[in-house]
């Protein structure tokens, strides 16, 4: 999977504090040159996170050393704050000469995971992980995630960048509403929402996958926003803000989107209906899908209302860190209940 992203750069020095140890650090390493510091170049823009609003992430680092039994952690969560030239963090770290060092780092929109709403971060083993993850209508953020492993100090005593190049874990989703209806017809759509979709999961740094992908209860539903309550779509299309879900491909159709559709001519109401708009999934990581919904009817009755379904690229994807995703949607399935 080909993942455009934000590029992070973390200017490393050298030497390391240690925390599981109490390694001696001569005058000549604990120099500003060789302390371990951070610069960031973001080279692709998100929608959710760009060069302007870009300004913290939360770093994690290990190493280990022929001279040490087990590995020892440097950073643990340590925030990372843009300043007004230059990335700061409380207390110095240094490298360690010889060592091997494993870097990782995430932000969830410039925050930290909270346990009582997002899940939260662990460290061990080396690894990263992101545990219990949520992505539904109490929690909607991007999430970047990056790791840099096998990184040490070159053989001539100087530094390399540590490069943090930022992938998004999440999928972006947006749903965009147009009519088909002849003219003389005026077509509104409100109340769009998603149901049934799965909202909490594990994430594993090694492999870089999402696990135990599950629903926190029955009754997941999430409110979509539109631009204006109620949508005019008559002669333009009408698109919901993101959402950012987690990605799995699901089994089944077991995932339905809710709208409501009225339809008007010359000013009267001639028909109101929900829209139950049940299909199968695919989420991948990174990718930002347009979902494009067609409402159509008939010259004569409006009984009958028809619904195709397509993915389009979203525009600007390739520009804002995100893959566009082409494909279709011809498996989702559309029932109208009401007058």
């Amino acid at each position: 999977m080909k993942i455009r992203d934000i590029l992070i750069c973390g200017l490393c020095s050298m030497a390391v504090v240690s925390c599981a140890s109490s390694d001696v650090i001569d005058d000549v390493l604990r120099s500003e040159a060789n302390r371990i510091g951070f610069e960031t170049n973001v080279s692709k823009n998100s929608r959710a996170m760009t060069n302007g609003n870009f300004n913290r992430f939360f770093v994690y680092a290990s190493y280990s050393i022929s001279t040490q039994p087990q590995p020892v952690n440097v950073f643990t969560g340590d925030v990372v704050t843009k300043g007004t030239n230059s990335w700061t963090y409380s207390g110095d770290r240094f490298w360690v000469p010889d060592a091997t060092y494993d870097f990782y780092a995430y932000s969830c929109e410039n925050q930290q995971m909270n346990p009582n709403i997002s899940g939260h971060a662990s460290f061990s083993d080396r690894v990263l992980q992101l545990n219990g993850f949520t992505a539904n209508a109490k929690h909607q953020h991007d999430l970047l995630f990056a790791s840099v492993l096998n990184q040490r100090r070159a053989s001539d005593g100087s530094s390399t960048p540590v490069a943090f190049k930022f992938s998004h874990l999440l999928t972006r989703v947006i749903f965009t509403f147009k009519s088909a209806y002849p003219s003389g017809y005026t077509v509104i759509v409100s109340n769009p929402r998603l149901v049934n979709f799965r909202d909490k999961a594990d994430f594993d740094g090694k492999t870089m996958e999402w696990e135990n992908v599950e629903r926190t209860s029955d009754e997941i539903e999430m409110n979509l926003s539109l631009a204006t309550p109620t949508a005019d779509i008559t002669s333009a299309t009408a698109t919901t803000a993101p959402i950012y879900m987690i990605p799995f491909a699901y089994k089944k159709a077991d995932v339905t989107l809710e709208f409501d559709v009225q339809v008007r001519k010359d000013g009267k109401d001639v028909l109101g209906r929900t829209i139950y708009a049940t299909w199968r999934p695919t989420w991948l990581a990174g990718h930002s899908l347009n979902n494009v919904i067609t409402i159509t009817g008939g010259h004569t009755g409006l009984n009958s209302i028809r619904f195709t379904a397509e993915i389009t690229k979203d525009p600007g994807a390739d520009n804002d860190g995100w893959n566009g995703e082409d494909g279709t949607l011809n498996d989702m399935v559309f029932e109208a209940h009401g007058n």
